[in-house]
């Protein structure tokens, strides 16, 4: 990131990182930067962002809990944003060179490039979910998408590509801003074999898992 991306996104979020701060505390200007980042998303893409600020630890943890990793299988994150589960995937102990990380936002995607230098980071769809992963034994996909904002064509066809990609032992993890009962957006194909809510989070989240239905 330069000086100039930290201008445009004062201008926009009143992120109050000044130039001389750019020689400090290269951490702390990450996490402002990104954050910033993910509120210029929210700005300019309300449907696909789907919160006004990224995850909580405590959702993250709360997701990292449920993956499951063998050896030679691959986890697949969709709409990363800033990268708050991504560091929590990595804590846990997901194997780096087996992970796959996508983001649709191109700002957010150069940003998670530079914090995690050492992950495959793809700027691109969850739509297009099977050609990222093509020949890949795929047994967990992370997702942090707004699925109840998006077009329902839209989530039927992203739905469908996790469906394919993770086969019959996989599963899916989703988080959701959807706190009452109500049906899944998920087409049919999946079911629910956890759920968690969590209250200390801005909006309080649900972590749900979901695994084929036979």
């Amino acid at each position: 990131m330069v000086k100039e991306d930290i201008q445009e996104l004062n201008s926009l979020t009143n992120l109050g990182v000044s130039s001389a701060e750019l020689e400090g505390n290269d951490e702390q200007i990450s996490r402002g930067l990104g954050i910033g980042l993910f509120l210029k998303a929210a700005i300019s893409n309300p449907r696909a962002v789907g919160a006004c600020f990224p995850s909580s630890v405590r959702v993250a943890r709360t997701i990292a809990e449920q993956v499951q990793q063998k050896a030679n299988e691959w986890v697949v994150e969709v709409g990363a944003g800033t990268g708050v589960i991504t560091q929590a995937l990595l804590e846990k102990g997901v194997n780096k060179t087996n992970f796959i990380v996508i983001e649709r936002d191109p700002k957010l995607a150069s940003y998670l490039r530079e914090r995690f230098p050492q992950l495959q980071i793809i700027n691109g769809d969850a739509a297009e979910l099977k050609k990222y992963t093509e020949g890949l034994s795929v047994s967990t996909v992370v997702s942090g998408l707004p699925l109840l904002s998006l077009p329902k064509d839209l989530v039927k066809k992203i739905g469908q590509q996790f469906l394919e990609v993770l086969g019959h032992e996989g599963r899916l993890i989703q988080f959701t801003y959807r706190i009452s009962k109500k049906p899944s957006p998920l087409p049919q194909g999946f079911r629910r074999v956890f759920r968690q809510k969590i209250w200390r989070n801005l909006p309080p989240a649900r972590v749900e898992v979901y695994q084929y239905q036979n």
